[in-house]
């Protein structure tokens, strides 16, 4: 039986973190459902409060007490590391030290006697609240604790993160059903996203959101549909953006070919389908064209229409390309003012409505 560790040893920074896998950041809100969707094992996991409960993780960050109570023991003895302010919240402020904490909190305890617990020296806003090592940076917190995950990822030489259950907007996933979002007081996660993109961009560090809803309604559809041997088909992607649809794509059918204009983006799709060892993806850069396109049985078509200069003229010439067209796209609001206009694609003239 090893010794219990001296908590002054316990400092996030003075333990190697593996920066050999990618890392995911798996928060509570609305996607976190779809998990189930990708390869979770191809990954290193830091989960936030509770979504340690729910995924297999390598790492549960959590920076309110309330939430580590509510861990299970399952949840202690699976993962390698908790990881928690020195003064872990209450309330949504920094309350007792762990030093302090240990002595009254069995489970904390046992964490800790196990080697297992880490702590950082956290701040609110900018401001230090944690004055107790010198041996680690402050790690930054201005609205959720996602920021403070990533800052403590990236700060230890993670080149990229990708997320889950990170969303905005208000609402947790159903597996939190029992919990109340946004009880610090803010009214949406919205700001949290923002500066989570902040941080990223900060340490010149890629984010990928791997959320979508896009690909399930296809799926849904054609398998509910008289399309036998659909997952045989090969499939185009105009514009996959971070490559978050197209990995999910590559899982349902045989191949997938992405036309993706900006170098940053193919540079980061073709990092996704390797960090999780897709191999059924060709992602090729340059803007799709249906002259010079493969041919597939299905066009994946999500996001692109409104950035187009012709859109009626891009879409007359997509059967050339494929059979089959899924198109998700913004459409007009009526209560916005309009006009009517003409354009001449394929020689009709076509009316629109212009808002």
């Amino acid at each position: 039986m090893t010794d219990t560790p001296a908590l002054s040893d316990c400092c996030w920074f003075d333990h190697p973190v593996n920066t050999s896998r990618p890392w995911l950041i798996a928060g509570k809100g609305p996607s976190f459902a779809t998990r189930t969707e990708l390869p979770v094992g191809r990954f290193s996991v830091m989960t936030l409060n509770d979504a340690a409960n729910h995924i297999r993780c390598n790492v549960a960050h959590v920076i309110d007490l309330d939430a580590f109570d509510r861990l299970t023991p399952g949840t202690l003895s699976r993962v390698s590391a908790v990881v928690m302010p020195w003064r872990p919240h209450v309330d949504n402020r920094p309350d007792k030290p762990l030093a302090e904490l240990i002595g009254s909190n069995s489970p904390l305890a046992a964490v800790h006697a196990a080697g297992k617990l880490r702590w950082y020296n956290c701040g609110l806003g900018g401001r230090s609240v944690d004055p107790v090592s010198t041996r680690g940076p402050v790690v930054g917190v201005r609205y959720f604790s996602s920021e403070a995950a990533a800052n403590l990822l990236l700060a230890r030489g993670v080149p990229r993160l990708y997320t889950i259950g990170i969303d905005g907007g208000d609402q947790y996933a159903s597996d939190f059903d029992g919990l109340s979002p946004l009880t610090n007081g803010r009214d949406s996660f919205d700001k949290g996203v923002s500066e989570l993109a902040r941080i990223c961009d900060k340490h010149g560090a890629p984010l990928v959101n791997l959320a979508t809803d896009k690909v399930t309604p296809l799926t849904d559809y054609i398998s509910a549909g008289k399309n036998r041997h659909w997952q045989d088909w090969r499939v185009i992607e105009p514009g996959p953006f971070s490559g978050r649809n197209t990995i999910r794509l590559a899982r349902l059918f045989q191949n997938v070919t992405a036309y993706e204009p900006r170098r940053v983006n193919v540079r980061t799709c073709r990092q996704l389908a390797g960090d999780i060892g897709t191999t059924n993806v060709a992602i090729m850069s340059g803007a799709f064209n249906p002259a010079t396109s493969v041919h597939a049985e299905l066009i994946f078509h999500s996001g692109v229409l409104y950035h187009l200069a012709d859109p009626v003229e891009h879409l007359m010439q997509l059967p050339r390309v494929a059979p089959r067209l899924y198109l998700n796209t913004h459409v007009d609001r009526p209560n916005q003012p309009a006009s009517r206009k003409t354009t001449t694609a394929g020689g009709s003239g076509w009316t629109f409505t212009e808002h």
